[in-house]
């Protein structure tokens, strides 16, 4: 019999250069990569602080892709099939994009925290979500251009004041198509959801400039 431990994807994978250079930038603004499982918590970093691979790419296919529903569906198989995992780490993106990505989706996850409807499973279901359409409503463009577009975008982001200005609106957003369903579990996984929050930007941007004073 085989008694090998099995090591999941994300670790095989973490001596790549790029998980260092990610690493480093995170570091330079307050957050431990856990290139390793469990390093960081071992050395009693607070789990606040610390970000794991799979989160990460969670993340970047969120924002950077607009796939909120495979961040929330798939998340180790984002690492395991290499066309995934080299959209979502390669050094075609800057640096700050992992940064600013992990950023944005923190603060979307402290804001759910205040939304007392929004308990346990609901926030793990929407928050990729919600992280997605804050980051469309700052862009001001609803549907996403190409990757790299995306990932230069994000990286130069006020992602702070994103959420200030968006993220009340965003949860709304979501919610409200959300808690229309039953089956919600299913719905976070599944596309039509991505495309009837994209839609809702869509129509809230258009609204937007309808409504901008004219000089």
């Amino acid at each position: 019999t085989n008694s090998q431990t099995r090591i999941p994807e994300a670790w095989l994978r973490s001596t790549e250069a790029i998980h260092r250079n990610v690493g480093d930038a995170l570091r330079g603004a307050g957050y431990y990569y856990d290139r390793r499982k469990g390093y960081h918590s071992n050395q009693g970093v607070p789990r606040t602080k610390i970000v794991s691979i799979p989160y990460v790419a969670q993340c970047v296919m969120s924002l950077v892709l607009c796939r909120p529903d495979d961040a929330r569906a798939r998340p180790s198989k984002l690492l395991k099939q290499d066309g995934d995992y080299n959209s979502v780490f390669t050094d075609r993106y800057p640096l700050a994009a992992y940064v600013k990505g992990v950023e944005l989706t923190r603060n979307v996850e402290a804001f759910l925290q205040s939304e007392e409807d929004c308990t346990g499973k609901h926030r793990t279901n929407v928050r990729f979500h919600v992280a997605t359409c804050v980051y469309r409503l700052q862009r001001g463009q609803a549907r996403a251009a190409g990757a790299s577009k995306e990932a230069d975008a994000l990286a130069k982001m006020d992602v702070d004041g994103a959420t200030r200005t968006h993220g009340k609106v965003a949860y709304e957003m979501v919610w409200r198509i959300y808690q229309a369903e039953t089956e919600v579990d299913k719905l976070a996984k599944s596309r039509r959801f991505v495309i009837a929050i994209i839609d809702a930007v869509d129509t809230r941007l258009q609204e937007l400039s309808t409504t901008l004073p004219l000089f």
